[in-house]
């Protein structure tokens, strides 16, 4: 990959770097090259508008994060805090590009997110291979009351969040003076995510292995007074994507007789970070019964589509 770093710099230190006649004629440049690039996606599929094959959805997927790369790189020149002080004004001028928007239906997407969560989720990715930083955006609680309850609930309670490769649940709960147990298939990739992510004290968080005894650890991590977190999605072997929910942890719920909280992320309309919780959840009715309010939930909030999957596979 090009230092996209070391052009960015020489590009600034150019004397007309921050005029106006300057801007013009790189957005120009900018926009033909994203033309360019969708002229040749399309020429060898002209009749495709939507993800048909995971081989052409990859490389719309990488002709995505090239565009985002390109406009990132264009707009670091002439504004070094676009990506810190102005992310909600910077994801806003994002959304609005044409390349991104055509791709984004073609481009391959495991999680089936939204336009702008999609676009979100690869401007962290870009931002972090260009510059090796990871954006911390805040999030804002749709009820900060409930998310207070949960943090300072005396006993143990589970919550589960979707988009894993998104820490801003945990690293908000991290912050409260709640003890904390995650559920993951790789402790060490966990804790490495979560120093890297600035999640608070992740030492101190409790990492509980997915193996045949994850039930039987989590029913006795219930018994600490911790917030159990997972993210109950799976990935579909028949499509690669993560489509697929287990009620292992609903179960656990309604054995260990719990408080069950649903939280969800989603950029709005304005660009904001929204985070959405929904609890405590009567698990009275059967674990089946509570995996699908959790399916709705995040319909609803995410749109994710998920499929519950019967607890053999568990």
């Amino acid at each position: 990959m090009l230092d996209i770093g070391g052009l960015v710099a020489a590009r600034r230190r150019h004397p007309y770097a921050n005029t106006r006649l300057w801007r013009q004629l790189n957005a120009l440049l900018t926009g033909i090259f994203d033309n360019v690039d969708l002229l040749i996606f399309f020429a060898g599929a002209p009749f495709i508008h939507s993800r048909v094959d995971n081989a052409r959805g990859l490389r719309a997927l990488d002709l995505f994060r090239r565009v985002v790369r390109r406009h990132m790189a264009d707009l670091a020149v002439h504004d070094k805090s676009a990506f810190s002080d102005n992310f909600g004004k910077t994801l806003s001028a994002f959304a609005s590009i044409r390349a991104l928007k055509k791709l984004h239906p073609l481009a391959e997407d495991m999680y089936g997110l939204r336009y702008l969560d999609f676009l979100y989720l690869q401007i962290l990715a870009c931002r972090r291979e260009l510059s090796g930083e990871r954006l911390i955006v805040e999030v804002t609680w749709n009820e900060p009351g409930l998310f207070e309850d949960v943090c300072r609930l005396p006993n143990s309670c589970i919550i589960l969040i979707l988009h894993s490769r998104f820490p801003h649940g945990t690293r908000a709960l991290s912050y409260s003076r709640k003890r904390l147990a995650v559920v993951g298939a790789y402790p060490d990739r966990i804790l490495q995510f979560y120093k890297e992510n600035k999640i608070n004290n992740p030492e101190d968080i409790e990492i509980i292995p997915v193996n045949r005894e994850t039930l039987l650890t989590l029913t006795k991590v219930a018994q600490k007074n911790k917030a159990i977190i997972c993210s109950p999605d799976l990935v579909n072997p028949k499509t690669g994507r993560l489509d697929l929910l287990s009620i292992g942890m609903f179960q656990l719920a309604k054995y260990a007789n719990v408080p069950l909280y649903f939280f969800d992320f989603c950029i709005d309309d304005n660009c904001l970070l929204r985070g959405f919780i929904k609890g405590p959840v009567d698990c009275a009715a059967g674990p089946v019964k509570a995996a699908e309010e959790f399916v709705s939930f995040c319909q609803s909030i995410s749109g994710r589509t998920l499929t519950i999957i019967e607890s053999k596979y568990n």
